[in-house]
């Protein structure tokens, strides 16, 4: 379980480090998007928040495209 969590959360940060004006839409002053230090507690608000869902289910549709877009990576193909 703490894998998949650890991989859910991952998947998240990297969706955020995507996302332009993450700072001034969370008014986060000082979040270091390079480094992968993060105040735990702006994440763990994010990930308990309906914005980490929206981001979770991205990146669940990301991957769902690769899969159609790959055969090579679907092995019932």
């Amino acid at each position: 379980m703490s894998l998949l969590i650890r991989n859910s959360f991952n998947c998240i940060l990297n969706d955020l480090k995507a996302a332009s004006g993450v700072q001034e839409l969370f008014g986060i002053q000082k979040v270091n998007m390079e480094g992968h230090r993060f105040n735990v507690e702006y994440v763990r608000n994010i990930l308990n928040s309906e914005v980490g869902n929206f981001l979770y289910e991205i990146h669940q549709l990301q991957i769902t495209k690769k899969m159609q877009l790959s055969p090579q990576l679907n092995p019932s193909e």
